[in-house]
């Protein structure tokens, strides 16, 4: 039988925000309850890698939903600087897809620590974090098929958009949940559309992205969460310096550095910042020939059509779901690459380092040892 790859994964990604609709009401029924049972005055999510992404789209549309501070914290700092902090009024839940990250599992210690309960979010109900909380939430993803996390972003801003549409709808938005479901319905059926448009894509400007050294990756409202993911999964696949950046926050120090030799894409979901995204990737055509614009085709002014590194998607959507249409495309752009450069492997000394600072628990490496750890 042939091996899964990331591209597998990414096709079957339809089919599972499909079975994971068909139990949205009991996977989000916890979490909605207890985000429902109380006047908090924060709520934070405490993620690593594309869960801190996935978070990251979702954070400005939760906290608009939950009108209270919402933040997105990374476990290390979490519960090394903020727990401490944390009081009876703040909602902390753990992130962590694969319930086995041990930074995660130091952030559900320090929760505790405080005479709170700790609550983890994940995909393994039977993980080592889900056995160290209190509380236990399943997006309903599973496992993954592959090293590098396909499934997760995608299902977990599924599962948070329904999360805040039935706390929306509980408030008094009538119809918040059926227009959020409708939305998902739609972004599923464009999926493969989306992925159509990303091959064309890649195949007009596939000897510069062969070529890709330095990568910024820009965005902005739930599409930061996307320029974030998109650098995450370029530079762990394809073996670059990638990063994510805001927008307008490149401009401010790390647009110093740009020569032709860099790559920049520009996410623009077609919101009121559609026209600052334009001037962006027209500024970045100045310095670099590798300057590329991702944008809902319907917004494409005639030179954008004429550019080959501006890629058309099928968006017909406002915040906060452009990104369901926008991140499949990171995804494709670094499944495609790293196949054809075959560069998945880490660096043999990546391997050494692990033995020295693993991030995994013991009981995860037990069934996935990483490679030459003893």
């Amino acid at each position: 039988m042939a091996q899964v790859t990331m591209r597998d994964c990414i096709e079957m990604t339809p089919a599972l925000l499909r079975d994971q609709a068909q139990r949205a009401d009991e996977l989000t029924a916890p979490l909605v309850a207890d985000l429902g049972a109380h006047p908090w005055r924060r709520v934070l999510l405490v993620a690593s890698g594309s869960s801190f992404t996935a978070c990251t789209c979702m954070q400005p549309y939760l906290e608009g939903v939950l009108g209270v501070p919402v933040a997105v914290v990374h476990p290390f700092t979490f519960a090394h600087y903020t727990a401490a902090r944390l009081t009876a009024d703040d909602l902390a839940v753990v992130v962590s897809q694969t319930g086995a990250s041990t930074n995660c599992l130091d952030a559900l210690a320090a929760v505790r620590a405080q005479g709170l309960p700790a609550r983890v979010l994940t995909t393994i109900p039977s993980s080592d974090c889900a056995q160290a909380a209190d509380r236990v939430y399943d997006w309903g993803c599973g496992p993954e098929a592959v090293d590098y996390v396909t499934f997760g972003p995608m299902t977990l801003i599924a599962y948070l958009l329904r999360v805040g549409a039935q706390l929306a709808e509980a408030r008094g938005l009538s119809g918040a949940t059926a227009a959020c479901n409708e939305q998902l319905e739609q972004a599923v059926a464009a999926h493969a559309e989306v992925l159509r448009c990303t091959d064309a894509f890649v195949e007009r400007v596939y000897q510069q992205l062969m070529q890709m050294g330095r990568v910024y990756v820009l965005g902005c409202g739930c599409n930061y969460g996307t320029a974030l993911e998109g650098a995450l999964k370029v530079g762990e696949t394809v073996k670059v310096l990638a990063v994510g950046y805001e927008q307008d926050e490149f401009l401010h120090g790390p647009a110093l550095q740009l020569a032709p030799t860099y790559s920049a894409f520009v996410v623009d979901g077609g919101d009121a910042t559609t026209e600052h995204a334009r001037h962006a990737h027209e500024g970045l055509a100045r310095v670099t020939p590798n300057a590329y614009l991702i944008k809902p085709a319907a917004l494409m002014n005639d030179a954008e059509r004429a550019d080959p590194r501006v890629l058309g998607l099928p968006i017909a959507c406002p915040e906060p779901y452009t990104c369901l249409y926008t991140l499949p495309v990171f995804q494709v752009i670094a499944a495609t690459l790293s196949a054809d450069l075959n560069c998945l492997p880490a660096h043999p000394l990546y391997y050494e380092m692990n033995k020295v600072i693993d991030f995994r628990t013991a009981a995860y490496r037990t069934d996935h040892p990483a490679r030459d750890q003893a």
